[in-house]
């Protein structure tokens, strides 16, 4: 059935989130299918056609940019693909459906220098008194100094936390599990460190990471679970 072949399909991908974006992805397909004359014989019926109507019916029915339609239709010509190799289909002739030329631009703003000193020196007013303003001050910072997603951001543990020839280090997972090793900036590491030690008094090293690394090393290993944020 289409909903097995999905789901199976979904499984095969290594990030959850990836997952649960192509089962969203051909629900949505599988489902406008059902108000069509094809959806109990997709696998026979499905052709270039049904795939450019679909790709009309999102663009002037859903009103989805461009850019969302184009990353649907590379979804279904993958699993179209996918359903071939298990022979549930004979050809893609997904293959054949173009999408939307892709405009390389990005549409996201960016903070100038000028504007990120701003925000740091309105946190640094605010004052770290209270425990949601220390926060904002350290969760700020870290994007962007490391220049991280939030979900990475908020996915760091203390475990990740590394020390190698005395630099600092931070392990982050990224989009699609994706893994890497980023300096920690010497500005953003007493941040760090004050916030570390304002969450665990009791536990944390008193003295300064620079200055009793080995004992932080230690610290971080019996709290490798706990969130940074």
């Amino acid at each position: 059935s289409a909903i097995h072949g999905l789901t199976e399909f979904s499984e095969l991908q290594l990030s959850a989130n990836t997952q649960k974006a192509y089962r969203k992805d051909l629900q949505d397909f599988f489902g406008w299918a059902k108000t069509q004359d094809f959806y109990e014989n997709w696998n026979q019926l499905l052709g270039p056609a049904q795939i450019a109507q679909y790709r009309e019916h999102l663009r002037t029915e859903r009103n989805l940019s461009k850019g969302t339609v184009t990353r649907r239709l590379a979804v279904l010509k993958s699993f179209f693909k996918y359903a071939c190799a298990r022979g549930w289909m004979l050809r893609n002739l997904a293959e054949l459906v173009k999408g939307f030329p892709q405009n390389q631009d990005s549409k996201t703003g960016f903070l100038n220098e000028a504007q990120i000193f701003q925000v740091l020196s309105y946190l640094k007013y605010r004052g770290e008194m209270r425990l949601s303003h220390h926060l904002q001050r350290v969760g700020v910072e870290t994007l962007l100094m490391l220049g991280l997603r939030r979900s990475e951001a908020c996915s760091i543990r203390l475990g990740h936390l590394e020390l190698q020839d005395s630099q600092w280090l931070v392990r982050v997972q990224g989009k699609g599990d994706r893994e890497r090793l980023l300096p920690i900036p010497p500005k953003l590491l007493p941040t760090w460190c004050a916030w570390i030690q304002r969450i665990h008094r009791s536990a944390c090293p008193v003295d300064d990471i620079s200055t009793n690394p080995a004992a932080w090393m230690d610290f971080l290993k019996r709290h490798s679970s706990y969130p940074l944020l």
